[in-house]
């Protein structure tokens, strides 16, 4: 078995979508990653170049069980605005957790709201998309939100990217168990 081209320092070619997200486009996740893209040069943040901020971020902590899920949410979020990679008011943060979403003007994570979150992205011209979903996963299935035991799927997030997203850069990025099938067709 041969392994995944990689895009960045540790990025497998196959996560990411294929609409238009080159390997240096993925400006999001080198932000995450404290800078270094793996790329010649970094291309310069909106901020940086004196633009507009264009990226458009939906950021899911699917299980309130542990503090991880939204720890992770929030570390995410600081770092994405620090960076200059998305403007506060195009963020959309949603968790299983009520003080979460009391404490970040969130929505409930559901399938709904993060469906409806995610096709509502709509980033300008020469903007991008970014999603960070973490929670547990769902052998086969997804995604697991527990606050409404309902499951993300690849194939319903698809279909929110393609409306939310249409031809732009976009990055996903799914942390939990069995999220593999994120990273194949249909994504």
């Amino acid at each position: 078995m041969t392994q995944p081209k990689r895009i960045g320092p540790s990025i497998p070619a196959a996560s990411r979508r294929a609409r238009g997200v080159g390997a240096c486009a993925v400006l999001a996740l080198a932000l995450l990653a404290g800078g270094g893209s793996g790329c010649a040069a970094r291309p310069a943040t909106p901020a940086e170049a004196g633009g507009d901020l264009r990226y458009a971020a939906v950021l899911v902590a699917g299980d309130a069980s542990l503090p991880v899920f939204d720890n992770a949410a929030e570390s995410v979020a600081k770092r994405l605005v620090a960076g200059g990679a998305v403007a506060p008011d195009r963020l959309r943060r949603l968790s299983a957790s009520p003080a979460a979403v009391t404490r970040t003007g969130g929505r409930p994570a559901s399938l709904p709201n993060v469906l409806d979150a995610v096709a509502a992205l709509r980033p300008g011209p020469g903007g991008g998309c970014f999603v960070f979903a973490t929670s547990h996963g769902e052998e086969g299935r997804g995604l697991f939100l527990a606050a409404t035991g309902q499951v993300l799927g690849p194939t319903a997030l698809d279909r929110a990217l393609a409306e939310g997203c249409g031809e732009a850069p976009t990055v996903v990025v799914v942390s939990a168990c069995f999220s593999g099938g994120f990273a194949a067709p249909p994504m």
